[in-house]
């Protein structure tokens, strides 16, 4: 493991459990996790692609991309889960229609109910697209896709 202000590289064992959350809530194939190098800056867990050697020499968020807040002790998948892994995302995809989406862009929450436990995190797609990471919660998705409020949707 290597230390440095700020950051640390996870552990063997820590980028198990994480490939093992993707698995699990995803269904991302575990081989993924030769791809890219993870590491742990503040309240989130970032992908590398490059060598690790490159956080020595700039700010680690400038390189890595953020894919876990973490709250509470809890890992909270962001919004760009669905970009990097886009096909690869099996397991907990919502297929919403083009106003169910706009409702939910605009209200931040939408009533749907679905064959899944509660707190369970999702995937929405519109048309094939994968727009972001939503919570099920009460046969409610809540997520913050405010940052499209402007586009076609």
């Amino acid at each position: 493991m290597i230390d440095m202000v700020g950051w640390k590289v996870l552990s063997k064992e820590e980028v198990k459990d994480l490939i093992n959350y993707l698995y699990e809530n995803f269904g991302i194939d575990k081989k993924i996790s030769k791809k890219y190098v993870y590491f742990k800056y503040r309240n989130g867990i970032f992908l590398l692609t490059s060598s690790i050697d490159i956080l020595a020499k700039v700010n680690p968020r400038r390189v890595g991309i953020k894919v876990f807040k973490i709250r509470g002790g809890s890992l909270e998948p962001t919004n760009a889960i669905p970009h990097i892994f886009k096909s690869l995302i099996k397991r907990n995809v919502v297929v919403l229609s083009k106003g169910e989406l706009r409702e939910l862009i605009n209200k931040g929450f939408m009533r749907k109910s679905l064959n899944l436990p509660d707190h369970t995190y999702v995937v929405i797609k519109y048309s094939g697209i994968p727009i972001g990471i939503a919570r099920y919660r009460y046969s409610t998705l809540i997520c913050n896709l405010s940052y499209l409020a402007n586009t076609v949707f």
